[in-house]
């Protein structure tokens, strides 16, 4: 049996750490990005590694690293997000871009690049499981509400 792959930002912690475990417990190796305090738990098949999601220069080293472990993906778990506690209107530019290069731009970025892994022998299914809502998304996006979300691959 080929092992099954899967890639889950924001890993370590809160609903990544419990996707983590989940894929886990069905057979998969883990490749988990976090940010923070270092993770220090062993944990078998998984591998946690360190790295800013709004740096785009350590989101393509994180990408090249899966990609020299293995030959496909069959899960993407885009959960990472960060939230800076200010009003409305005491947010600068640089905390609105920061917020959106790790929920958008690094998850679009992974997508992009992974999704040659995923195209072997996939069917791809798009997993809504977390809505989030904050009032500056709300202004941004007109009243559509940004995603998490899992891309799952099944083998035809």
């Amino acid at each position: 049996m080929t092992m099954k792959y899967a890639v889950v930002t924001g890993g370590t912690s809160g609903m990544g750490l419990g996707v983590a475990k989940m894929l886990l417990s069905k057979g998969y190796y883990v490749f988990a990005t976090y940010v923070g305090s270092d993770f220090t738990e062993k944990i078998e098949n998984f591998e946690a590694l360190k790295i800013d999601q709004t740096n785009r220069t350590e989101v393509y080293k994180f990408i090249d690293y899966v990609k020299s472990k293995t030959d496909h993906l069959d899960c993407l778990h885009c959960n990472a997000g960060i939230s800076i506690r200010k009003s409305f209107t005491e947010y600068e530019d640089k905390d609105w871009d920061a917020m959106m290069e790790v929920a958008v731009n690094s998850h679009y970025i992974m997508c992009r690049e992974f999704f040659q892994s995923f195209l072997q022998e996939a069917v791809f299914f798009l997993l809504v499981h977390k809505w989030e809502l904050t009032l500056m998304q709300w202004c941004w996006l007109m009243g559509l509400p940004s995603l998490r979300f899992t891309l799952f691959a099944r083998i035809l």
